[in-house]
């Protein structure tokens, strides 16, 4: 290979490296970039004590799965973190139930909106179960809206079947930017 050749690669190859390193370290801080070392890796992961509180909060989650013409598809979706897994509702004719049943692999981002940023990431598959749950509705309205508003919302949706997916996590990934100085 040509000396300039050879620099150019090398310079590229130096300047991969550098963006996947800020790429990590700018992102998810827990996963590392493919050739780098443990002492480049800077992880801010969550405590499991942490990270159980942060998901019994009422954030809402972007939920993504597979479509079944197997392009991706992401949602905003309410959920609660109970025992391990994370349990959301949905009716049987959304698009998201949908893919699910098509393919019952799903992620769920949960993270903050404001500085210092937080996020945990659950990847898995979903179990779906189908039944009313009045007072499993009646409880996440409020937890999300409110007691007035939540009993409002709750009222309209009382005696209906819902489809009911339940993540118990095969892997997760957080961060929580407040232990990083620079935040």
């Amino acid at each position: 290979m040509d000396r300039s050749v050879k620099l150019l690669h090398s310079q590229a190859i130096g300047l991969t490296r550098r963006v996947c390193l800020q790429s990590s370290r700018a992102a998810l801080r827990t996963e590392k970039c493919a050739g780098e070392d443990e002492e480049d890796a800077d992880p801010m992961p969550m405590s499991k004590r942490e990270t159980e509180a942060f998901l019994k909060q009422p954030n809402v989650a972007v939920m993504a799965v597979t479509a079944p013409d197997g392009s991706p598809h992401s949602v905003p979706v309410w959920y609660e973190w109970k025992g391990g897994a994370a349990i959301l509702f949905m009716f049987r004719e959304s698009f998201k139930f949908k893919c699910l049943q098509h393919d019952p692999r799903i992620t769920l981002v949960v993270d903050t909106k404001k500085r210092p940023y937080k996020c945990v990431i659950l990847k898995g598959r979903a179990e779906i179960e189908f039944k009313r749950a009045d007072a499993w509705v009646r409880r996440i309205s409020i937890s999300y809206y409110g007691k007035r508003e939540g009993l409002k919302y709750a009222d309209t949706l009382k005696g209906m079947e819902f489809a009911f997916a339940t993540l118990r996590p095969e892997r997760v990934i957080s961060w929580d930017y407040a232990r990083d100085s620079d935040s």
